[in-house]
């Protein structure tokens, strides 16, 4: 493990060393975060004055306090954008016009555009960021989840007799069924083609559960990293900032897709203990980041970049009236509230978003007039 480890820390820093190249000043985007914090430390050793930039989601979500330990850690200048409801909702319009998709899924698109302005205000010209460390090296609970699912299910499966001891452990390990539809129907086809050829690149791979792992490797990068790397230019370029992902230089990439999993993600049945210290991923990450950054960092549990506009906004039928979805899909407008109605608050938010990007783009309402709308929706 310490061979590997040195070896990727040798990688990332020589890629952040690339990366922070630049005639114009370098900051980085830091979270509070493991893959965040790891960057900014090594950014460090090319930029002793590095700027480090936050984007504060204020509230519960809010990272600001694991941030500055890592700032004050780091003894850097730490620039702390707040991001409230009154924020989200003034911006969200502009946002969407920028950025020519909806906020539904990535609905941190504002507070991301929100810390650029800020950064482009200060004279900054280009953000270093941590995206692509949880598409490489298995950082999303539902890889984890999946690796271990697949490996009770081996064991299990030797065993006669177990089937519905093997079915409970899945369904407590696995979200529900019509949650993975839900999320997965509108891309589907597309999955299932990324599938396929990661199926046929890591052919030559015997066990079935390092097969899958890497597989699902392979489809987020390629289809969930590709809409995480466009909200990133779009809001960065939106204040004339540019975005570098020092985990994506391409020896890095090599490196990660390589990478047996034991080294992403332990193996060990411990791992059903979240309390567990082998209830991990991204290990060889975090194993880069010892000595580097404050435990309680390398630690943490990964929370994303998390917002909720749904505790913002109290969204209204009354949106769609003529609106851009009843009319395409030619409804009454009593036939569009029923539905809104019935709609869990992530659909909603969906629905909700594509609404205002159809009113956008197609029907070329007034953008001060939306905005006027959405903010009389603030809770």
């Amino acid at each position: 493990m310490a061979e590997i480890t040195e070896e990727f820390t040798r990688l990332i820093s020589n890629s952040i060393n690339l990366h922070a190249v630049s005639d114009a000043p370098v900051a980085a985007l830091l979270s509070g975060g493991l893959d965040s914090s790891l960057i900014s430390v090594l950014a460090r050793r090319a930029l002793p004055d590095l700027a480090l930039y936050h984007a504060d989601i204020v509230g519960q979500q809010s990272e600001k306090v694991h941030a500055e330990i890592v700032a004050k850690h780091l003894n850097l200048p730490f620039i702390s954008q707040a991001v409230d409801k009154y924020a989200y909702a003034d911006s969200l319009v502009k946002t969407t016009f920028y950025h020519e998709f909806p906020s539904s899924y990535h609905a941190n698109d504002v507070p991301f555009q929100l810390i650029a302005k800020r950064a482009s205000k200060d004279g900054i010209k280009v953000l270093l960021t941590g995206e692509g460390a949880d598409e490489l090296f298995l950082g999303y609970n539902k890889a984890s989840n999946d690796i271990l699912s697949d490996r009770i299910q081996a064991i299990l499966s030797q065993v006669p007799g177990l089937a519905k001891i093997n079915n409970k452990i899945e369904s407590l390990i696995k979200p529900n069924f019509e949650s993975t539809v839900l999320a997965n129907l509108a891309t589907r086809g597309h999955a299932h083609l990324l599938h396929e050829k990661a199926q046929q690149a890591y052919s030559f791979i015997d066990d079935p559960v390092e097969k899958n792992a890497l597989i699902q490797s392979q489809i987020y990068l390629k289809a969930h990293l590709n809409s995480l790397l466009q909200r990133n230019d779009r809001m960065g370029m939106m204040h004339c900032l540019e975005s570098r992902i020092p985990f994506l230089e391409n020896e890095v990439v090599k490196f990660a897709l390589n990478l047996p999993i034991k080294f992403k993600r332990p193996h060990s049945l411990y791992a059903l203990l979240k309390t567990h210290r082998q209830r991990t991923n991204k290990l060889v990450v975090r194993n880069a980041a010892h000595g580097l950054i404050p435990q309680s960092i390398i630690n943490r549990k990964k929370v994303g970049f998390p917002i909720s506009p749904t505790d913002y906004l109290t969204l209204q039928s009354s949106f769609f009236n003529n609106g851009f979805i009843q009319q395409n899909l030619s409804l009454a407008a009593k036939d569009m509230a029923l539905i809104f109605a019935n709609l869990p608050n992530n659909l909603r938010w969906k629905f909700f978003s594509t609404e205002l990007f159809g009113r956008i783009f197609f029907m070329n309402e007034n953008h001060e007039t939306l905005k006027e709308q959405i903010c009389s929706y603030l809770r």
